[in-house]
């Protein structure tokens, strides 16, 4: 039967694109919940149907390829009135692994293992979540590169599809380096009310629509998710329009207007790449995104988040601890949480985008500054909390980011901040 495609209409064209022979890659970074297994199935179906060849299908396990050939694949074949028709009479034909048509032959594995990579050429070649695959040793290319090589002997006539949930950047045997090397679509949506057409994110953007919420905060500074969740809202960067509702929200992604647009102009049109998160999904609302996000962070999950739900990769900052011997050379004749006597305090703030954080630094009347402490926390209140403890004279913050909520939050505490 045909696909419709009212929920998720960003999937039309790149499934447009498997009829397209000038188009032999194609990468798929999406989020969860986003429709890009359904994606993955109906193109292996559509070209078992209309352009019969040697294919495979991978997944990061047998196990996992077992499972998704036997729950959604096989259903599908059965179910579809042009592909029943295709199904061999012997079992023996048709396994969880091999499907064994008159006009091509299937194989559905796992990529744990080279050898099976490197045993089978064919002209497609499906690499569902390929990020979560492993193979790699000294003697051995990655996943990505041993299943590329499958490939090789269909010169023109190939296609090479993968699809993931990033996880990190880092190196070629990632979704997320493949994507860079494409032409690198986002999905473009109208403001209903201005007409701006522009991506969608989580994160405030001055490009793109992004959510935006208000952190409600109890009496111990600890942020209330139900409360700040129904604060939720998306915001247009053009002209400042807040879309409340996810019919709104929806309605804009279905608009005719939504379309694909590259962004890396230096990319190869036969190289085909796409991003999405899931705030384009309509079984994901608004709030969800908010309520994700907070638990994410008060779980110290926001890898997840940023990999499962932006579809962006997580990135590792890692620094050099200091020399201890040097750091301790530094200290003074005050222990930490000390505050010299007749010294004037002064704590300074860098709000970051996920925390703020702090230095507590007493002046004294002989022209010396000693620190005294260091802190990171989610809030304003909380900071609160640390210039009374310190009796702090005054608090001094870096607005440069998130802007209009840091002046807010100055000008409701007064001029001792």
């Amino acid at each position: 039967g045909f696909f419709k495609s009212t929920l998720n209409p960003y999937l039309i064209e790149p499934l447009n694109n498997f009829q397209n022979k000038q188009i032999n890659k194609q990468t798929f970074c999406f989020a969860s919940q986003t429709g890009k297994s359904t994606l993955m199935h109906i193109a292996l179906l559509y070209s078992i149907s209309e352009t019969p060849s040697p294919m495979m299908y991978l997944m990061p396990s047998d196990q996992m390829a077992r499972q998704i050939s036997k729950e959604r694949i096989q259903p599908m074949l059965k179910e579809s009135p042009t592909l029943s028709k295709l199904i061999p009479k012997s079992d023996d034909d048709i396994t969880n692994l091999s499907y064994n048509f008159e006009d091509c032959i299937v194989h559905l594995s796992g990529a744990s293992s080279a050898s099976k990579l490197s045993a089978f050429p064919c002209s497609k070649i499906f690499f569902d979540e390929c990020d979560k695959a492993n193979v790699r040793n000294k003697n051995e290319a990655g996943a990505i590169q041993l299943s590329a090589n499958r490939l090789k002997a269909y010169g023109k006539d190939k296609m090479f599809v993968l699809a993931s949930t990033p996880t990190i950047d880092s190196g070629q045997e990632t979704i997320w380096n493949h994507l860079k090397n494409s032409t690198f679509k986002q999905f473009n949506v109208p403001c209903l009310k201005c007409g701006f057409l522009g991506s969608i994110q989580f994160a405030k953007s001055n490009e793109s629509f992004w959510i935006k919420f208000e952190k409600k905060i109890n009496k111990d500074g600890d942020v209330i998710v139900p409360d700040s969740v129904e604060t939720t809202r998306m915001i247009c960067p053009n002209c400042s329009h807040e879309i409340c509702t996810d019919d709104e929200k929806n309605s804009m992604i279905s608009d005719s207007r939504s379309k694909w647009i590259a962004t890396n102009p230096f990319a190869d049109e036969s190289n085909q790449g796409y991003q999405l998160n899931s705030i384009y999904s309509s079984y994901i609302s608004m709030k969800d995104a908010t309520r994700l996000f907070l638990e994410a962070k008060n779980t110290d999950t926001l890898q997840d988040f940023q990999n499962s739900f932006n579809a962006l990769p997580w990135k590792h900052h890692i620094e050099e601890l200091p020399d201890i011997i040097q750091l301790k050379q530094l200290e003074g004749e005050y222990p930490r949480g000390v505050v010299p006597k007749d010294s004037f305090v002064v704590i300074t703030l860098d709000v970051m985008k996920y925390e703020i954080y702090g230095i507590v630094c007493a002046h004294t009347c002989e022209g010396v500054c000693h620190i005294i402490d260091n802190f990171r926390c989610e809030t304003f209140e909380q900071v609160d909390v640390i210039k009374k403890k310190y009796s702090a004279d005054y608090v001094a913050c870096d607005a440069q980011y998130e802007t209009d909520y840091v002046l807010q939050k100055l000008y409701e505490r007064g001029n001792k901040f």
